[in-house]
């Protein structure tokens, strides 16, 4: 249906710009449809608000990046949008259960 395929396309958008501070508004434009049907709509199918699929989208990425990067935990809120590096430890802690570098750590000792 229409409405997959918009989602499908917007899941796409969202996976392509998780580096750049793009909003649920600016997909809904680039895709053509209004911003309510659009968040409606994600939500009906995907389970979650577009601002949490954004946020689990960012917490996959920065996990991609503690694990195959030596950026530090700075670079890594910058390069994901976070206002500061404090805001962006607060926020992995939340979803993880452990500080950025611990995880990095504690990763790197299973690998060895």
């Amino acid at each position: 249906s229409l409405a997959i395929s918009k989602i499908d396309e917007a899941r796409t958008i969202m996976k392509q710009n998780i580096e750049s501070d793009i909003s649920p508004e600016k997909i809904a434009d680039k895709l053509g449809v209004s911003y309510s049907w659009f968040r409606k709509t994600f939500k009906q199918y995907v389970d979650v608000s577009t601002a949490q699929y954004l946020l689990k989208l960012k917490f996959l990425r920065s996990k991609e990046l503690l694990d195959t990067t030596e950026m530090s935990v700075g670079e890594i809120a910058y390069k994901l949008n976070f206002e500061t590096a404090s805001q962006f430890s607060t926020f992995f802690r939340k979803k993880e259960g452990v500080p950025p570098l611990q995880y990095r750590k504690e990763g790197r000792n299973i690998n060895k």
